[in-house]
């Protein structure tokens, strides 16, 4: 029996899983319960960089290490509670924004095509978030858009600029073979 994924590849979407538990941890509480973390810049590289399968993959890794109670998500907390509780929806979408960037990527290598991945992406991440957020918290779409978007624009903004040209660097020094 073959196996889709070679060696390389599965010591990848491990390390893609690693450096996400890591980097997660970068994190500044904010007054709404939604912290400010480096989760979104690792999700993003991991689709720039592994494509949408491997990437997907790797993100979904790290969720269902959270989801089983491992203390890898913000705070080094875990468990299901985590993933469904009011900022449960950000991390929910995790492998889906992979997965999109990673299918930019692997369909065009056009910067303008992968950039509106990332901003796709991450207005999915904004959308899944924030519903969740609104659900478990009561509150409306304005103040949930106050606590869980608009703190988070100018970091969002900068994360996502870092992931596509640290990427696209990485890719042509063949870093990543999609």
């Amino acid at each position: 029996m073959k196996s889709k994924f070679s060696i390389r590849d599965i010591c990848l979407i491990g390390l893609f899983a690693a450096m996400t538990v890591a980097v997660s941890q970068i994190a500044i509480p904010l007054p709404g319960g939604v912290p400010v973390t480096m989760q979104t810049f690792a999700v993003l590289l991991a689709g720039l960089l592994l494509g949408s399968k491997k990437g997907c993959y790797a993100i979904l890794i790290y969720v269902l290490l959270g989801a089983i109670g491992l203390p890898v998500f913000a705070g080094f907390t875990g468990g299901i509670g985590v993933i469904f509780g009011a900022t449960g929806g950000f991390i929910l979408t995790f492998p889906l924004m992979a997965y999109i960037v990673g299918k930019s990527v692997e369909k065009q290598k056009n910067r303008w095509t992968i950039i509106m991945a990332v901003i796709i992406a991450t207005l999915i991440n904004f959308i899944g978030g924030t519903a969740m957020f609104m659900v478990f918290t009561g509150n409306n779409l304005i103040n949930s858009l106050v606590w869980c978007v608009i703190p988070f624009i100018p970091g969002t903004i900068i994360k996502c600029v870092a992931a596509v040209v640290l990427g696209d660097l990485l890719r042509k020094r063949g870093l990543a073979r999609l």
